[in-house]
């Protein structure tokens, strides 16, 4: 398990191998002092089928042989370095590395051939693609500073060790508007005390995460049930509010995002929501109240009808908030789910207690999320005003979402 950690934390690699291979001070001196510092570090890579590897030296190594290594290095300007599998790597002394902080054409970046020399330790070959890491050849000046794995680098680090699995309490799409009132959106991806903000335009999370939720979304539950972000006009105003939710009956909590057009998030923490609470958040009248003291394992705004869909076991409950006041409440329909969300031909149906449902305004598609199983509801338009579902299941989570790995939270 180590190793796959590592190869875990090699899909961060800005982050991670920076912290593991280079300290601060060398991230900012010459080709020299970086080679001093590299000295006698170690990369800790684990055990490999039976083969006990606690350390991998990372070693700077002159010209001719070296550690009893079978392969000589050949001085400046031929081979850079070389490793092998769950074993060392070594770097060849006469080479003129250099950080990736600095900005010059002569050298050769150090942590680039570092990644490479990792990506062999971890199982990996040479590649044909020259935008892999893996690539066999240094391309010098066609080299910028900044890099990250390719989705091929990181799908040949799963076939050797697997993806990352696992359940999620909530996911959705965390709209908000910029001072230049552009709209600007990420995929959040909440798990127990923990999240990830998944950067879509990159196919991976961001650098850095999981990280912990009461230190970035303060007032939030741990593994909050759901996220309901409505959007909708009533004549000439614009109602636009989101809210988290978790627990039961008298005891459902509430956070309201009273900044949710803002870069920032401001959390109003509503605690032990009683009847007459909970009939001021959702804009119940006294008489429909009753069908939402229960146990909700979800919520949906759907931007088509412009409801609040409710999930609970295999039911679904639809509410329309727009209403006038003396008529709002539950509920315009109540449903089997697989009766709002009926299957495509030849597609197993919905389960019931579904974990997530949420729009992706990314792939412009509803999703489901059940496990590790997901579904898409493969007509789904926003543009239209008829609520018309077909639903397929689409595979796994992990074959969309890559990389969403529970390493150690911030």
């Amino acid at each position: 398990m180590p190793l796959l950690k590592t190869a875990v934390n090699l899909l961060s690699v800005t982050g991670v191998i920076n912290r593991v291979l280079l300290s601060r001070d060398a991230q900012r001196v010459g080709s020299l002092k970086t080679r001093r510092l590299l000295r006698g570090n170690k990369f800790t890579a684990g055990e490999e089928k039976g083969r006990r590897r606690d350390d991998v030296e990372v070693e700077e190594e002159e010209v001719g042989s070296h550690q009893n290594c079978r392969h000589d290095f050949d001085g400046n300007g031929g081979e850079i370095a070389h490793s092998q599998q769950a074993g060392n790597m070594h770097f060849d002394d006469e080479e003129n590395f250099k950080s990736i902080r600095t900005y010059t054409s002569e050298g050769i970046f150090l942590l680039r051939v570092a990644v490479h020399e990792i990506g062999h330790v971890l199982g990996l070959a040479h590649t044909n693609k020259s935008q892999s890491i893996m690539y066999a050849i240094y391309r010098g000046a066609e080299l910028q500073p900044d890099f990250e794995l390719t989705p091929e680098d990181r799908k040949d680090i799963q076939k050797i060790y697997g993806v990352c699995k696992g359940q999620f309490s909530s996911v959705f799409d965390w709209v908000r508007k910029r001072p230049d009132n552009t709209f600007i959106y990420n995929t959040y991806f909440f798990r127990e005390n923990h999240y990830w903000m998944y950067e879509n335009h990159a196919n991976r999370t961001r650098y850095g995460d999981p990280l912990y939720i009461a230190r970035e979304w303060k007032g939030v539950p741990d593994s909050p049930d759901g996220y309901l972000h409505t959007w909708y006009y009533t004549g000439t105003d614009i109602v636009d509010e989101a809210f988290f939710f978790k627990g039961k009956k008298r005891t459902r909590c509430f956070v309201k995002v009273s900044a949710i057009s803002s870069t920032t998030v401001t959390m109003i923490w509503y605690t032990k929501v009683g009847p007459e609470e909970l009939r001021t958040v959702l804009d119940l009248n006294q008489a429909k109240l009753k069908e939402f003291q229960t146990t909700w394992t979800l919520v949906f705004f759907d931007m088509r009808d412009k409801n609040i869909y409710f999930f609970k076991g295999d039911m679904v409950y639809v509410y329309d908030p727009k209403e006038p006041e003396e008529t709002r409440g539950c509920c315009v329909r109540k449903r089997k789910i697989t009766e709002e969300f009926p299957p495509a031909g030849g597609h197993d149906p919905l389960p019931a207690n579904l974990d997530a449902v949420y729009y992706s305004y990314q792939d412009k598609m509803q999703y489901f999320i059940k496990g590790e199983n997901l579904w898409r509801n493969k007509i789904f338009d926003p543009r239209d005003r008829r609520t018309v579902n077909s639903v397929e299941l689409v595979g796994k989570w992990y074959d969309r979402w890559m990389d969403i790995c529970d390493v150690q939270a911030h």
